[in-house]
C-alpha cells in the first residue's frame, strides 16, 4: 500500500530520536502527520458517525464503534491504510517497537465541554503502542 496519498513526509531518523529520548515515557509528536487534503476529508466522514456516550471514573466522552466496520469510503480507506503491512513498518521504523499489520482498535473520540479522560497508564493486554490522531 502506498502511504504518500495520506501521511506527510516524515523525517524519520529524527523522529525515532526523538521518540526514543522522550521523557518520562517515550512518545512522540508529529504535527500534520496526514496530508491536509485528507485529513479534512476524514473529519467530516467521522462527523457522520454515530457516537456514543463512554462513562467511567477515569473518562467521559464520546465514542464510535470500531471504524473498521464503517461505510464510509474515506473512513474504510483510513481503515485500510493503517492496518496495512506498510504502515507498520512506518511505525516500526519511526519507535523501533515491532507491530502486527491489522493488530489494532480504531474508533473515533469526541470530547465536549465537561468530557475528560483523566491521566492514565495505557497500559492494555497485548497493546504495544497507543497513537492518537487529533482532527
Amino acid at each position: 500500500m502506498n502511504l504518500s496519498p495520506w501521511i506527510a513526509e516524515l523525517d524519520v531518523e529524527e523522529s525515532r530520536r526523538i521518540f526514543s529520548d522522550a521523557v518520562p515515557f517515550r512518545h512522540l509528536v508529529i504535527n500534520h502527520f496526514l496530508s491536509s487534503e485528507r485529513a479534512e476529508h476524514l473529519s467530516q466522514a467521522l462527523q457522520a458517525e454515530t457516537f456514543s456516550e463512554k462513562d467511567a471514573d477515569l473518562f467521559h466522552f464520546f465514542q464510535t464503534n470500531d471504524l473498521t466496520t464503517s461505510k464510509h469510503k474515506t473512513i474504510k480507506e483510513f481503515a485500510t491504510l493503517v492496518e496495512s503491512k506498510a504502515f507498520a513498518e512506518l511505525i516500526v521504523s519511526l519507535t523501533g517497537i515491532n507491530v502486527k499489520s491489522g493488530a489494532l482498535d480504531l474508533a473515533g473520540s469526541l470530547y465536549k465541554p465537561g468530557d475528560y479522560l483523566l491521566c492514565h497508564d495505557d497500559q492494555v493486554e497485548d497493546r504495544k503502542i497507543a497513537y492518537v490522531l487529533y482532527l
